[in-house]
């Protein structure tokens, strides 16, 4: 046992001895040396680019719109309009046909060889919150019924054997500020009153109030994409009864509320200086202080006149400026029901810019905007303030 002993004394001694000179020596077992930790931090880096690289490869690029593009969803006769605009401007697009309608956008990508189908996420939100989801078979996507003056945030994925194998970085695009028209089959002269900038700042909402000419002719398929695309929940109707279908129920069906009152136009005995026809206005203005009531979409008989003085008011109440005001009025004629009784529209843009001349001479004392001539006005006819300012806070959105 004491021989065992000394002879393992004798090897840890050894042990000892050569350690201390393999230190000596700069050759620590097991230990890296500063060399060799700098070339393990170069190979991590030079993998971390080349893993950085292979994703950039993958990664999916959009072609069109290219990121940040201002994007313009008019066509073209309303692009012209809108770019020469004066007063009385639409007699010259005024052909007694339907051509108002918006044209959409068509979206594009880099294809991706082994890609099955996409996916495109379409939202308003940065972080692709609430994003519509769109599945495409080929590296391009056409999308309506987009909101103007709008920021939007689009990304794809592709896919094959239902797995992800490639992915964009979110892109961005904006629509410009013009009128949004919408398509409803078998009604004419329909848009959306919002997509305004406004002189507080705010803008009107949108998906919230339509205008339009009358529901009488609408087919299955208009009724669908009002009660489903637009989710229209009450149908306003500004006709005297008897006039057409008015005073019976909506051709929207039983589920959507519906609200008729013969309401004035422009001026003379049959416009709003007129006390006798200030309380149906009223009535109908009232509509838009109940935010059940919304999606709302309003109309007469060709949704020029007498449809022209309620989205006078609304506008002019939530600070739209006169100009946008007269072009979505003027926006009539670009319609086949805005030109079916022959009106001259520099004529009738003219009969719309008296009336509003008419309630800023009125209530001149009352402010100094338009928006509170209309305001005035509105008080005058039987509208409560309380009423007034909630329209505003349902239908004015921040920046």
């Amino acid at each position: 046992m004491r021989k065992i002993t000394k002879k393992l004394s004798a090897v840890l001694g050894l042990l000892l001895t050569y350690s201390f000179a393999f230190s000596s020596c700069g050759f620590a077992m097991n230990t890296p040396t500063n060399n060799s930790s700098s070339q393990l931090e170069s190979s991590n880096a030079e993998n971390s680019s080349k893993k950085e690289e292979t994703e950039e490869n993958m990664a999916l690029k959009a072609i069109s719109p290219l990121d940040g593009k201002m994007v313009n969803l008019a066509n073209n006769d309303v692009t012209a309009f809108l770019e020469n605009y004066e007063v009385g401007a639409s007699a010259e697009y005024a052909t007694g046909e339907d051509h108002f309608l918006m044209r959409g956008l068509n979206l594009k990508w880099a294809e991706e060889d082994s890609a099955e189908e996409y996916e495109v996420f379409l939202s308003l939100d940065k972080d692709l919150e609430d994003a519509t989801v769109y599945k495409a078979e080929e590296a391009k996507l056409h999308v309506d019924d987009l909101f103007v003056n709008k920021q939007y945030y689009w990304q794809v994925s592709a896919k094959a054997d239902g797995e992800e194998i490639a992915k964009s970085e979110i892109y961005t695009f904006k629509t410009l500020a013009t009128p949004r028209t919408i398509t409803m089959d078998g009604v004419s002269n329909t848009r959306d009153i919002g997509g305004k900038n406004t002189e507080s700042g705010k803008k009107v909402k949108q998906g919230m109030i339509y205008r339009g000419a009358y529901l009488d002719e609408i087919t299955e398929t208009g009724i669908k994409q009002a009660l489903e695309t637009y989710g229209i929940k009450t149908d306003l109707d500004l006709r005297k009864a008897a006039e057409g279908t008015a005073g019976t129920s909506s051709p929207l069906g039983h589920g959507v509320q519906y609200l008729q009152y013969s309401c004035p136009y422009y001026l003379g005995n049959e416009g709003i200086g007129n006390p006798d026809n200030w309380e149906n206005l009223a009535n109908a203005i009232k509509v838009f202080a109940n935010k059940e009531n919304y999606p709302v979409f309003f109309h007469c008989s060709v949704g020029r006149d007498r449809t022209a003085m309620v989205a006078m008011f609304l506008e002019g109440l939530l600070g739209v400026s006169f100009e946008d005001m007269t072009i979505d009025y003027e926006m009539s004629f670009f319609s086949y029901r805005g030109c079916l009784d022959g009106a001259a529209p520099q004529q009738m843009a003219e009969n719309f810019v008296n009336t509003c001349a008419y309630v800023e001479n009125q209530y001149k004392g009352e402010g100094n905007s338009f928006s509170a001539y209309c305001e005035a006005y509105l008080l005058k006819i039987g509208v409560t303030q309380e009423e007034i300012d909630t329209i505003r806070e349902i239908m004015l959105e921040d920046e």
